[in-house]
């Protein structure tokens, strides 16, 4: 069973982030968010474990802001203004397990920016402003189990960007700019099923109008049964999720779309 592939449902940030202002000792969570903080806050006690920051208005992450952080596991900095991170934003963090950076506003990352996260297992940066998927952006993630990456405006995916995200369940690539999507980027991704989202959306700035010829691949592994259609709990064969049926927009030259089924269980 898995939960976060794609994106779900928007709401109201007062639905979505309790405005809290407080440390729980007796956890080690601290909470502070649905604020109007411009900048990470100072005053994160060391041993905190799980950090919220969610609803702000923060703008970027500098280098060193939460280095003293050695402990913490979950760090939850979506739904800012962040459209800068230092490459040593999250340096001294190797305790970190969950990083949530969706609905922001970042476009790109320095090299290097996640390269001590060595125990990261969620990473999402959905909902952002990224163009392009470079080859150095995840490489020393070997224990990254989800990496989502829908609602962005991703155009361009380098070869052996997903080559060393050996313990990798989860990919979503849904909703952004991509025509093409080569078997080669998926070739050393781990055995174990890979849960794939490839679905379009109707707006024009988020819709992945596929080339059908590019995935006529998964289509073959479909055929020799390495790929399956997942199923919902109703029987049908395309994927219900957050309340909203989901589909791969496929479009060839000269021909008018056609819908069919955005999500699949890869076996390589």
């Amino acid at each position: 069973m898995f939960t976060g592939l794609l994106v779900p449902l928007l709401v109201l940030a007062d639905d979505l982030c309790p405005c809290i202002n407080e440390y729980f000792p007796s956890t080690q969570k601290f909470w502070r968010t649905c604020g109007q903080l411009a900048q990470v806050p100072r005053d994160i006690p060391a041993e905190a474990l799980i950090v919220r920051l969610d609803c702000n208005s923060i703008t970027s992450i500098p280098a060193a802001a939460l280095s003293h952080l050695t402990q913490c596991t979950e760090i939850e900095l979506d739904q800012n203004k962040i459209s800068f991170m230092d490459k040593e934003a999250f340096k001294g963090m190797s305790s970190l397990v969950g990083l949530y950076l969706h609905l922001n506003k970042i476009s790109t990352f320095e090299p290097e920016t996640f390269a001590n996260l060595k125990v990261l297992e969620k990473l999402y940066l959905w909902g952002n402003q990224l163009s392009s998927i470079e080859l150095w952006m995840f490489r020393n993630l070997l224990k990254l189990e989800e990496l989502l990456l829908n609602r962005n405006q991703i155009s361009h995916i380098e070869d052996g960007a997903f080559d060393f995200l050996f313990s990798l369940r989860i990919l979503d690539l849904s909703n952004n700019r991509l025509l093409n999507l080569n078997a080669d980027l998926l070739i050393n991704l781990p055995r174990s099923p890979l849960h794939l989202g490839l679905s379009a959306s109707q707006s024009p700035s988020h819709t992945n109008q596929w080339n059908c010829a590019s995935l006529c691949w998964l289509k073959h592994e479909e055929q020799q049964g390495t790929i399956r259609p997942l199923n919902t709990q109703t029987g049908h064969s395309i994927v219900c999720v957050a309340g909203h049926w989901n589909f791969l927009q496929c479009a060839k030259p000269g021909q008018s779309s056609q819908r069919t089924k955005n999500l699949f269980t890869i076996s390589l």
